[in-house]
């Protein structure tokens, strides 16, 4: 990893190799494209949280989830960001997302379930193809 600031990492591993926020994943220039839309840096993390925090909020918002699908969930949604998506998912997607898998009784995400339910997450069709055919589950 390549670090060019204290708050920037480089590594050809995360966001195929694009500047981003240390610890965060995200990539410098989705967050100065929210800046210039007006959005500022507490709107961005509401929208964005990091990994643990948006399990929290699943655990906290959907009623009867478990731990292990929250953690699923929330992970699923971290690596779908990473790639280079018309819109992103926000919380509010995630949430969604978590509250049908458990209407579909499911308690664990495999890949064919993430790919099958992508379109609860992504509204755009080019990132539903683009995140499937990517798209890998760690369990």
């Amino acid at each position: 990893m390549i670090t060019s600031a204290p708050r920037i990492t480089i590594d050809p591993l995360v966001c195929h190799g694009k500047p981003c926020i240390r610890g965060l994943r995200y990539p410098v220039e989705n967050v100065l494209e929210w800046l210039a839309a007006g959005m500022d840096i507490a709107e961005i993390l509401a929208d964005y949280p990091d990994l643990e925090r948006e399990k929290q909020i699943v655990l906290a918002k959907v009623p009867d989830i478990t731990e292990h699908l929250a953690d699923q969930v929330a992970r699923v949604v971290r690596s779908i960001r990473q790639l280079d998506l018309k819109k992103a998912p926000s919380v509010s997607e995630t949430l969604d997302w978590a509250r049908t898998l458990m209407l579909l009784n499911i308690d664990t995400i495999d890949e064919q379930t993430a790919k099958d339910t992508l379109n609860v997450l992504l509204k755009y069709q080019s990132d539903i193809t683009k995140a499937a055919k990517e798209l890998s589950v760690d369990e």
